[in-house]
């Protein structure tokens, strides 16, 4: 199985506008943002449906996100269990 690299952005486009720090941001502009912020916005209906590229962004953060998670997980089991080894 191949990793995918995550990318540090991905491309939306806006469904409402938003102001941001350095100013506002219409409806209809494609901006940049984080994989993750590209899922909050989708789930919220503030950016228009993602692109594949986008889509595919977001599914190699939160498989990177459940890794370490799961990677997390056997570490804190083995220092709960007396004995356990990391399998990792």
């Amino acid at each position: 199985m191949s990793k995918k690299t995550v990318p540090a952005t991905v491309a939306v486009t806006l469904a409402i506008p938003r102001a941001t720090a350095t100013g506002p941001q219409n409806a209809g502009e494609e901006i940049e943002v984080s994989p993750a912020e590209a899922k909050r916005m989708a789930r919220a209906g503030q950016c228009r449906p993602l692109s594949k590229e986008a889509q595919a962004g977001v599914a190699a953060y939160e498989a990177e996100a459940a890794a370490q998670a799961e990677d997390d997980a056997t570490k804190e089991t083995a220092k709960a269990v007396p004995g356990a080894k990391e399998t990792r």
